[in-house]
């Protein structure tokens, strides 16, 4: 709608330009926050160098003002003069201000106009640390105040001669070190390093503090040990490159020169100790500032839209109208249109009933309305029951964390169905078609009525077993007329060897070679029976799973069950394998189907008064072939053949289940192909007529 729109295009107008005036802002207060830093880091670093400045030249002068009495004093003279220094106690008085004032560590040392060493009020022994001689100019009387680095550090020193009736006879040093500096600028909140330059390295011999970084000699005993842990040589080399401030780690760092490079100090002060008060009461200012814009625009914004509203509210509630009244009629059609369908249709969340038709409530007509049903049954799932642990049969249950609707959703190739009782207690069965509406995500489910087709299937199962167990009587009694054909043959051996025995006895002429011979014989005969026996019994034994066997070997063992009754028979049975095969097969199933074909084939030939009964067995291009010469069947008995209790056999020979069992076991328990037809063949230059049996094992070669 256009108040939408226009709507819209006013509130994209105002939020790019607070977009905008917030962004502006923000680089302004970044910019100002830089700039405010600066200045208060400028401040800080200006007022900390004047100070430490200050702090050195008040020591230059406190260190002469000390000096300056000290030269007037009578036992510093007479001990001059006397060149007795025993009873001379200065280090007394260096104690004195030790404890009374910022000299912690003062030094007097008296040498001669030549600048020979006379005393140091540090020393016991005058001659611990020798030191060279100092030049000294004796016509110049200036008392000299300055900073120097010497054998023991880097000190302030004062020089001032010691006279006597107007001549300078000595000269009194007084020497302090940095500590007290170092302390002063610490109570201003900096921590002070004070270095020597590393081009004097050579020149400290004993040094005081005994602390260096690299060829840096630092001065002052309180320096940081943190600060110094973490500082090396070139570190200090590049600190010293810096103008007037940096940041180094968590400190703002400066340096105070001393003397023209004779010394530096280094200048530490922790950000986190640093006022950023204006800082914060600028952004904070500026913040607030920005907020109230916020809440200006948003003002506008709100105002703008609301009214926008007002306008067209009236224009709303019409269309509303209009478009609920819509909806119901569109509603209604919908549902007449689901009660219209034959099957029951749910639409469902898959965890909840949100609408059905008609055909629900008259498969459960104990409910009236849909929201009865829902108040005893959330889902309809929850009717749903097992059959026989049928795994296509959709339960109520959790699917790897699908629900019963969503996993049939997730598989569309799936065939899935549902069982459930109705108001008489009679189990019907669905088939569960699933779709899902794109617009607001429901499943629609249809449950259409398949209890008569399962109810058939249910019976062709009952009738399948029926069949299976006439056929187990019939191969029983096939066996034993087969165990019946392998034992007469061996009966009549051991019968006519027992007779010999017997009659040679009788008469007296049973010799010791003939008994042997003649019970080996009995006991070779019995044994082939016991094997026999065993053989027979392991056919009828079921196969668990699939075995991987030769054709040939299989196809061998077979045809040892029926060899007595081909020779009976006089058939001539030629097996040729040009290509065998490795197949996954149930051997003894395979064995019985196999054992069906062939005597199916030698029932042929024994109706049949032709001059050669030949089966001929091939395996070649992996096809499994069968042919007989009992000259084939009528092309429409042959359309029958494989029918269940379709025989051409009187009635009182047979059921008619042999080839229907074959195909049943070879086509779907193995997946197998098979096909029957007549057929010519050669045999030895003769060509036969009769029926060709052939198993396509392809697709488990």
């Amino acid at each position: 709608m256009n108040y939408k729109k226009d709507t819209y295009r006013f509130i994209s107008i105002f939020t790019s330009f607070l977009i905008i005036a917030v962004f502006l802002a923000s680089l302004y207060i970044v910019k100002k926050e830089k700039t405010l830093t600066t200045e208060i880091y400028d401040s800080l670093v200006e007022d900390i160098k004047k100070s430490t400045q200050t702090l050195i030249d008040n020591k230059k002068n406190a260190n002469m003002a000390i000096s300056i009495p000290l030269v007037r004093d009578a036992s510093i003279i007479n001990a001059i003069k006397t060149n007795n220094f025993d009873s001379l106690d200065l280090e007394t008085l260096s104690l004195q201000l030790r404890e009374n004032t910022n000299y912690k560590n003062l030094w007097m040392h008296i040498f001669d106009k030549n600048g020979e060493s006379l005393y140091r009020s540090w020393l016991k022994n005058q001659k611990e640390f020798p030191q060279s001689s100092k030049k000294i100019n004796s016509s110049n009387k200036e008392i000299k105040k300055f900073i120097e680095v010497y054998e023991f550090g880097l000190g302030f020193k004062a020089i001032v001669p010691i006279k006597e009736n107007g001549e300078n006879i000595a000269y009194l040093e007084s020497i302090t070190k940095f500590n007290s500096i170092s302390k002063s600028i610490k109570s201003h909140g900096f921590e002070a390093i004070v270095v020597a330059n590393k081009k004097y390295k050579n020149k400290i011999k004993y040094p005081f503090s005994k602390k260096f970084v690299g060829s840096y000699y630092v001065a002052n005993l309180d320096a940081s040990a943190k600060i110094l842990d973490d500082l090396s040589e070139k570190k200090i080399d590049k600190l010293l490159q810096i103008g007037n401030h940096s940041i180094y780690n968590e400190y703002l760092f400066t340096k105070v020169k001393v003397e023209n490079d004779l010394a530096y100090i280094l200048l530490f002060k922790k950000l986190d100790t640093i006022d950023t008060k204006t800082i914060s009461d600028f952004k904070t200012q500026a913040f607030m500032l920005i907020l109230f814009l916020v809440v200006v625009l948003i003002f506008i914004i709100v105002v703008y839209s609301y009214s926008n509203y007002m306008k067209n509210m009236n224009k709303l509630n019409k269309n509303l109208i209009r478009s609920v009244r819509k909806i119901k009629s569109q509603k209604n059609k919908t549902q007449l249109l689901l009660d219209s369908q034959l099957n029951i249709i749910v639409i469902t969340d898959g965890e909840e009933i949100i609408n059905s038709n008609q055909q629900l409530l008259n498969f459960f007509p104990q409910f009236k309305t849909l929201k009865e049903f829902k108040n005893e049954y959330t889902c309809v799932c929850t009717r749903f029951v097992p059959f026989e642990n049928d795994e296509s049969y959709i339960l109520e249950k959790d699917y790897d964390g699908l629900n019963w609707a969503e996993y049939i959703l997730a598989n569309p190739q799936g065939s899935f169905k549902a069982a459930m009782y109705n108001s008489e207690d009679e189990l019907r069965h669905f088939k569960l078609n699933v779709s899902q509406n794109n617009v607001d995500s429901f499943i629609i489910v249809t449950l259409t009525d398949i209890t008569h087709e399962i109810n058939l299937q249910e019976e062709s199962k009952q009738k399948d077993k029926l069949i299976f167990q006439q056929n187990k009587m019939a191969s029983i009694a096939q066996m034993l007329h087969n165990i019946a054909h392998q034992w007469r043959q061996p009966l009549n051996v051991i019968t006519t060897s027992a007779s010999s025995l017997q009659f040679y006895k009788q008469m007296g002429k049973l010799e010791d070679n003939d008994l042997d011979e003649s019970c080996s014989l009995i006991v070779s005969k019995a044994k082939f029976l016991s094997n026999t026996i065993e053989n027979f019994r392991n056919f009828f034994e079921i196969d668990e799973s699939l075995q991987r066997k030769s054709i040939s070997e299989v196809v061998f063992q077979t045809i040892e069950y029926i060899d007595s009754i081909l020779l009976e028979n006089k058939i001539i049975l030629e097996f040729e394998v040009q290509n065998d095969l490795q197949i996954n097969i149930y051997e003894n199933e395979f064995k019985q189907a196999l054992l069906k074909v062939l005597e199916n084939s030698i029932d042929s030939l024994k109706k049949q008064t032709v001059e050669k009964r030949v089966i001929y067995i091939s395996i070649k291009d992996k096809t499994l072939c069968i042919k007989d010469s009992g000259e084939g069947v009528d092309e429409e008995i042959l359309e029958k053949i494989f029918e269940p209790y379709f025989t051409t056999k009187h009635k009182a020979q047979g059921v008619g289940l042999g080839l229907y069992m074959v195909q049943e076991i070879l086509t779907k328990q193995m997946n197998f192909k098979i096909s029957l037809k007549n057929c010519e063949f050669k045999y030895k230059e003769e060509t036969l007529k009769g029926l060709e049996f052939s198993v396509d094992l392809k697709q488990d070669s």
